[in-house]
């Protein structure tokens, strides 16, 4: 509680500004799924509740999936156009996968998210030297660090946002962010390339910066010929999207707004690969 309402005050103030762009989102997919909603403050101790976030161990998105876990586990799509782990929609969805799953496993909400934060595995062995005890306060001291000090961070968190006033921590609007997500005001579509996110803004009049918050999964705001792929858009804006698609890739191919994909090879330079490509 120290670190949040003392120590960090600021980024509190900025964690508590982003929590009306989000947490509509997460508790709409929570409740559908017939979960705590308080599972929406996980966000906040994985990522600050930026769908950017990247760890030292490669974990990315407001929820902090790796690779092997969003690849093998939770069948997520990473390519290099996009990584599913920064999508507001794929990560939170798969998130909410992952915590009825945890709990299936250990019928108790602190046991799952201990094992959230170190694994099935780490919380199982941590039982078995407990002498199989299954609340998390028993099987503590059997815990790595990190995760015994997560529980507690979640049980922060919380309170951070039950009594925040009472720490005089009012919200801080970030500045970059364009979009509210809220669950009746925004929708994924399919659409199909050659398609960039400039045309797209363009065409049907939406702003490229809200477009790009909205869609952070794109490592690249392009969508390839021959491809759909899935961008949210404000529910408006989606159902022009969706009959004007053809128009737009036309439009796409008309413009020459085509990327062009080179493979790298050993002993190619980036330099090299610029002047080859004119770029």
């Amino acid at each position: 509680i120290n670190i949040y309402t003392q120590r960090n005050r600021f980024k509190a103030k900025q964690i508590m500004g982003k929590k009306a762009y989000f947490f509509p989102f997460f508790e709409h997919e929570l409740d559908k799924a017939g979960l705590p909603k308080e599972l929406k403050y996980i966000s906040i101790i994985e990522s600050a509740l930026d769908p950017y976030a990247l760890s030292s161990s490669g974990a990315m998105g407001l929820w902090q999936f790796i690779r092997s876990t969003a690849l093998y586990h939770l069948d997520m799509e990473i390519t290099p156009i996009r990584d599913e782990r920064r999508s507001h929609y794929g990560s939170t969805k798969n998130a909410v996968k992952y915590f009825k799953e945890l709990y299936n496993t250990f019928g108790d909400w602190l046991l799952a998210i201990a094992a959230y934060n170190g694994g099935p595995g780490t919380v199982r062995k941590a039982i078995k030297k407990s002498g199989g005890k299954k609340d998390f306060f028993s099987i503590l001291p059997y815990l790595p660090k990190e995760t015994q000090n997560y529980v507690p961070a979640f049980i922060a968190v919380m309170y951070l946002d039950n009594y925040a006033k009472a720490h005089y921590i009012s919200p801080e609007r970030p500045e970059k962010y364009h979009a509210f997500l809220h669950p009746e005001k925004i929708e994924p579509i399919e659409l199909k390339g050659p398609l960039s996110f400039k045309t797209v803004s363009r065409h049907i009049g939406i702003a490229f910066e809200k477009l790009i918050f909205l869609n952070p999964d794109y490592n690249i705001p392009y969508i390839p010929e021959n491809t759909k792929m899935k961008l949210v858009l404000p529910k408006e804006k989606a159902i022009i999207a969706l009959a004007e698609n053809e128009n737009m890739r036309f439009l796409e191919k008309v413009n020459k707004n085509d990327i062009e994909y080179h493979i790298v090879e050993e002993g190619d330079f980036l330099h090299d690969i610029a002047q080859k490509n004119n770029c």
